[in-house]
């Protein structure tokens, strides 16, 4: 994996705290607004998208164009936390969805989705602890298993 070097350290944090909003910027809005070289901030923003990093650069090209997105690093979710917590949701509204209208539930779609915003909160405040109580937990996991 390439290293930094000392000029692209310096300016790694200075886009980190200036631009890590979330929001899609284009490496030439950023390099005109920190009155830096293009080509050395598309390289630091190639080098911060790499896994092992303490942010989340995401990149796309968007009308031909490279954009990235940053997120500092409290904003990253663990994947294990994504597959534990969401994916039965997620497998649960599935199965909701595939009823019909006689024997879909209202009731655990409201349930699911009340879930599912309870771990969103729980993300956004940056909190370790489960806000699921353990049963419903113990719910999600088993109707994922099913």
């Amino acid at each position: 994996m390439p290293s930094l070097t000392p000029r692209r350290q310096y300016l790694r944090p200075i886009i980190i705290e200036m631009f890590g909003d979330g929001k899609w910027r284009s490496a030439a809005t950023i390099a005109r607004e920190l009155k830096r070289d293009e080509a050395h901030v598309a390289e630091t923003l190639r080098l911060m998208r790499t896994p092992k990093t303490v942010v989340t650069c995401e990149h796309k090209i968007q009308e031909g164009v490279n954009k990235y997105r940053i997120f500092r690093g409290s904003r990253s979710v663990n994947i294990t936390d994504i597959k534990l917590k969401l994916l039965p949701i997620v497998k649960g509204l599935k199965i909701e969805g595939k009823k019909n209208d006689v024997t879909m539930s209202p009731l655990t779609v409201a349930r699911l989705a009340a879930l599912l915003e309870r771990q969103i909160d729980e993300w956004i405040e940056g909190t370790r602890s489960s806000h699921l109580r353990p049963d419903e937990l113990a719910a999600l996991h088993q109707g994922a298993e099913d």
